[in-house]
Order: C-alpha cells, then structure tokens, then sequence
C-alpha cells in the first residue's frame, strides 16, 4: 500500500480507508491527525462502510467515543478534541473494547498511542485548492510489514494482526469485556468505612475490600449510606455497594444508586472505579449492570445520571446507553452538573 496520497474527493477518502479496512484486525489503533475539514470522518466512514458496520459513522465530537457493531469487526470511533490529557483517555474506559474492535481516533496525537504496542498514523491535510492528502506513518515493525508487504523487522505485538494487503490473518476468539456483580454492602459495613476502619468493614462485608475503599476520598458518600441505611433499612439493597469482579474474585470499585425511586419511579446512578483497576471496562460494565437492574425492577421507570461539565469521559461512558439532556443541577460538592436521563 502507498504511503503516500492524494485525495481530491471525499469519495476519494473514503476508499483509501476501505483500503486500511483491508488490512485491520482486533487490538489496531489507528490515529487521524490533520486540521478541521482535512477528511478525518469521511475516512472513517470508508473504513466502518467495507467492514460491514450497520450504523451510520458520524463524528463523535459530542458524544467523544461510539461503538459501531454489525460488521466483521467492531469500530471505535473517537473524538479526542476536548480530551485535555492522558488522565482524560484513561477514564473513557476504551479498553473495554480495544482488544477486539479497531479503534480509530480523532485528534488523538500524544493522547491515546499507549492504548497500543504499535499503532497507525494517518496524517491528513487540505491544500488551498480544496484537495486533501494522506501520509500513512507506521508505528511498529507490524504496521511496517502491512504497509509494505515486507517481513517486520520484529515480531508483532499479542493482539494485533501479521498481515499484508493480500493476506489478512485475524485472532478467532478475541478477549471478552470483564464481567462484573454490584454487590450490596449493610450499614455496620458503611459505618466502618466513613471511619477509615477496614477492619472492622472487611469483617462485616460479604466481599474482601482493598484498602482504596477506606480512603478519605470516598469517605462522604459511606457516611450518607450509613446514614440512609439507618434510617430506612431497605435502602441497602440499592445505594452504593461493591462492584465486584467474580472472575477474578476481585472488588474493584464502587457502583449503586442514590437510593430507591423516587415518586416518579426514577434512580439515579453512581459508580467509580478503583486506579489501579481503571482502563479495563469495569465502569462499563459496572452502568450496564445498574441499568439492567433497574430495567428488571418494576418500580423503576427512569434512571438518572449527572455528569459535570467538564467531565468528557464519564459522558462518553454513559451517553451510548441512551442518556439524553434534560438539564442541570449544583451539587454541594462537585458544583454544577449536566442532569441525564434513560427512560426505560
């Protein structure tokens, strides 16, 4: 495959990425540069088009990730623009799905290139009369190989795919998504927590908890738990509790919601994983799993999520599900919130 390209049609565009199409396979990372307008989307939607995907490939600029299914792989399609560091790629929790999709990023040069142990850049440029150009720019002796059609220098990563134009090999069982249980905590257990004791917490609690459940961080929301558990004993079956890896028998953050539903039959969802269990799908996961529960609960009518401003990675978890704007609030701690809501 050519390097080098010129593209004078977004038509054009699009073929050279169902030519990458070709050539991709699970665990790729492909990374688009180029100023607005240079074509980075209609490449994208080249690529999504000859790999079969059934929805429509739009930018994700809003919504900062989608997840394309139908086609002979999934894609990932990114918008890194109003990321601001690597701390912001890491909470969109895009390992849930990297290891078996393709994933292609928007503006995502110096962001997101330790997703992957190698990676293809595609840098993307519009010249004055209109017509874009293309430079594909291996990272990795695998990508080298693609490109080239030559032997790589070295092998290619676990994960990626040893491919020429003509030959693609692909992995037949690519790793699944972690599977995850919200795990219901009682009030002697919230109690020690708001204490910092994990002692008298891991004696009570159904599950082992890590010692980052005793951090003053998280302190504030055991003591509101402790406090709604006391007064309405029922509540322990629906706020925070742990979310809990049974595969690996491991707790690995907190996840429940606010309390029963209210008047209106609405619950509102709150979770957070542990840092050294971030990038790994489990917050995912963790809002799959409250709202399937909440699906299957027959008081349950609405599910609420509220989201700062800022926060560009907890809406590009959510936002997939279905969650649409329906205003804002303040919270006391965390100020202004976007209110989000699912109806089910």
């Amino acid at each position: 495959m050519r390097r080098d390209h010129v593209l004078p049609t977004p038509e054009d565009t699009r073929a050279l990425g169902a030519a990458l199409a070709a050539v991709v396979g699970p665990g790729d990372l492909v990374v688009l540069t180029g100023p607005l307008g240079a074509g980075k989307t209609a490449l994208t939607q080249g690529l999504g088009a000859a790999l079969g995907v059934t929805e429509p490939v739009t930018s994700p600029t809003f919504v900062i990730a989608r997840v394309h299914r139908g086609g002979r792989l999934p894609l990932v399609h990114v918008d890194a623009y109003r990321l601001a560091s690597v701390a912001d790629v890491d909470d969109l929790d895009l390992d849930a799905s990297t290891e078996e999709s393709v994933t292609v990023v928007e503006w995502g040069a110096g962001l997101v290139e330790r997703l992957a142990d190698e990676h293809l850049e595609v840098r993307l440029d519009r010249r004055d009369d209109d017509v874009r150009t293309a430079v594909l720019v291996p990272h990795g002796p695998g990508w080298e190989q693609r490109l080239t059609g030559h032997p790589a220098r070295a092998p290619a990563p676990h994960g990626s795919v040893t491919a020429s134009v003509a030959a693609v090999s692909v992995p037949a069982a690519p790793p699944a998504a972690p599977r995850v249980e919200v795990v219901a905590l009682s009030g002697p257990v919230f109690a020690a927590l708001a204490d910092g004791d994990l002692a008298a917490a891991n004696a009570a609690a159904p599950v082992p908890l890590p010692p980052s459940f005793a951090d003053p961080e998280w302190a504030p929301v055991w003591r509101v738990r402790a406090q709604q558990v006391a007064a309405d004993p029922g509540a322990a079956g629906w706020v925070t509790g742990v979310v809990w890896d049974p595969d690996r028998r491991l707790a690995v953050g907190r996840a429940g919601f606010h309390g029963p539903p209210d008047a209106r039959g609405t619950v509102e969802i709150g979770y957070a994983v542990v840092p050294e269990h971030q990038r790994r799908g489990y917050a995912r996961a963790a809002l799959a799993a409250l709202v399937d529960r909440a699906r299957r609960e027959p008081g349950v009518r609405v599910v609420r999520v509220s989201i700062a401003p800022s926060n560009a990675a907890s809406r590009a978890v959510a936002l997939p599900f279905g969650f649409r704007e329906v205003g804002e609030e303040v919270d006391e701690v965390d100020g202004v919130e976007i209110v989000y809501e699912l109806d089910l």
